[in-house]
């Protein structure tokens, strides 16, 4: 047997496609100016690995662990660069909760932990074990955490500000679901919900990035067999809430736009209510919600990749 035998021979997951097709499905790593090159140099073995998974499917898990060292890495260049105070060696536990309280991560406090408990397991192993591509994503989500430790300090401060107000705002005023959404001359369309997902305070004019699901089809064939709802993304201006109504402008269209709960229009009420009445018969319905859930990340990522090339 040839090298080329023992060892190129797409893996037979991949076994349908060429190596260009599957390479031309890696991540596009981007790093901010700031980002050390000592960073950038190990993802672009990170890049590789993932690149001759179509050999060996085990490398997309190696190519995870690099990235995931990485990051810590990268935590602990800008934990000095920040001259933060040393007290022993930086661990990743300390790193996190160092940095955060520095408020160097847009990203949540537990879904960093989820981040300290991968690095642990690649770390301590106590076991054979792999995740192939349940882990693809996840790499270049954490570029991202990258990314994110050179952000603007301010503007993520004043980012959660706004953040907060703004959801507040939406279920005060029962507009996070249930909702009718005029648009420009557009016929009225009546809405199962309406989400924040990001803030982009780069630009002189704010824009917000909305998500929402218009009513949808609840037929299904099994609990585990359902129609996923469709969600669509909305870039909006010039947010004003007023009265119980809020009113932007759409970005891309420059149209117009008003959100108003269902309980203030009386004559689109009846086909709401026929819809909801069918609705609360199903009685594992959350498979719906989790599913519009799960689609977030569709609107939301490329979202964030343009925001830290801004």
């Amino acid at each position: 047997m040839s090298y080329s035998d023992k060892y190129l021979q797409a893996h037979g997951l991949f076994h349908d496609r060429s190596f260009e097709e599957f390479c031309s499905e890696i991540p596009v790593f981007y790093f901010k100016k700031e980002v050390p090159e000592d960073v950038i140099q190990n993802f672009e073995v990170v890049e590789k690995l993932l690149a001759f998974s179509y050999y060996e499917y085990k490398f997309i898990d190696e190519a995870y662990s690099k990235a995931v060292h990485t990051l810590e890495m990268a935590m602990a260049i800008r934990y000095n660069e920040l001259s933060l105070p040393r007290n022993g060696k930086l661990v990743f536990d300390h790193l996190i909760k160092s940095l955060v309280a520095e408020n160097c991560f847009d990203t949540n406090m537990e879904t960093l932990i989820q981040v300290k408990q991968t690095r642990n397991h690649f770390a301590h192993p106590d076991r054979h074990s792999f995740g192939g591509v349940v882990y693809w994503n996840r790499i270049e989500f954490i570029s991202r955490l990258v990314n994110e430790l050179y952000e603007n300090v301010s503007l993520r401060i004043e980012r959660r500000k706004l953040s907060h107000e703004f959801i507040a705002d939406l279920h005060k005023r029962n507009l996070n679901k249930f909702i009718i959404m005029k648009k420009g001359a557009n016929a009225p369309v009546i809405l199962f919900d309406l989400s924040l997902l990001w803030i982009n305070n780069k630009l002189p004019s704010y824009t917000y990035q909305l998500q929402y699901t218009p009513l949808f089809d609840l037929t299904y064939e099994t609990e585990y067999q359902i129609n996923v709802p469709e969600i669509f993304s909305l870039k909006i201006t010039e947010p004003k809430f007023i009265g119980k109504k809020l009113r932007a402008i759409d970005t891309d269209t420059g149209d117009a736009i008003c959100f108003s709960s269902i309980m203030d229009n009386p004559d689109r009420f009846p086909l709401f209510e026929k819809w909801k009445h069918e609705y609360d018969s199903i009685k594992w319905n959350g498979m719906f919600e989790h599913s519009i859930q799960m689609a977030s990340s569709n609107i939301l990522v490329p979202e964030l990749q343009k925001f830290h090339k801004t």
